[in-house]
């Protein structure tokens, strides 16, 4: 049987002041969704845990009945649509210019999805794209709008933690060496080195004149 499956990606909300403690969505006029709903069944479905907040990719796998195991992540289906080689040994990660505000405790995500013309995209991603330290290579390269791959080659792990917070308003966080981690030497040097790129390239681009225009 053939289904077609419509995903409202990032259509659920919190609730509003303004909308009397309701959401967006429950606040809005929908009549065509309304009508699709009564004709179809409805449901909930916890994507990994109650509590835990699930990014796109790992949703929509879930969705389709993949094991999280068997994902590769997001930066590796990002690399193969832009045509970025990825070589046996590198672990790849996807990049995207946001906006942060600096704090006494640290750096807070005030955007998630900066807009930007390309060739502003594209010079501030060459200001970033070669860093090295401890034995650690890292290449960044530009795809489109606001997004890149960055290549990381040498004693590298994979099983990291991510630094976008998922959400606004939030402290940007650290990369994280996993508990499980196959290699946990490897894995606590790739996120220290990942943590220092972050703040080099935090350096380099709070100077650079797009960011000054």
């Amino acid at each position: 049987m053939r289904v077609l499956f419509v995903t409202l990606d990032g259509l659920g909300d919190r609730p509003a002041p303004q909308f009397d403690g309701r959401t967006p969505l429950e606040a809005a006029r929908t009549p065509n969704l309304d009508d699709l709903a009564a004709r179809g069944i409805n449901g909930l479905l916890v994507p990994i845990a109650p509590g835990v907040a699930s990014g796109t990719p790992t949703s929509h796998a879930v969705f389709f009945g993949y094991r999280l195991d068997e994902l590769p992540g997001r930066a590796v289906f990002h690399a193969v649509a832009r045509g970025v080689p990825i070589g046996p040994d590198e672990v790849v990660c996807l990049g995207r210019f946001a906006s942060i505000s600096p704090e006494p405790q640290g750096l807070r995500l005030v955007q998630r999805m900066m807009t930007a013309p390309e060739e502003q995209s594209a010079a501030l991603a060459s200001a970033i794209a070669s860093y090295s330290v401890d034995g650690i290579a890292f290449k960044l390269e530009y795809t489109s709008g606001t997004e890149s791959v960055l290549r990381l080659t040498g004693p590298v792990s994979d099983a990291i933690t991510d630094c976008d917070p998922l959400g606004t308003d939030l402290p940007v966080i650290k990369a994280q060496p996993m508990g499980e981690a196959p290699d946990p030497e490897a894995a606590a040097q790739t996120a220290d080195a990942v943590n220092r790129y972050l703040r080099w390239a935090h350096s380099v681009l709070d100077g650079h004149p797009v960011n000054r225009q």
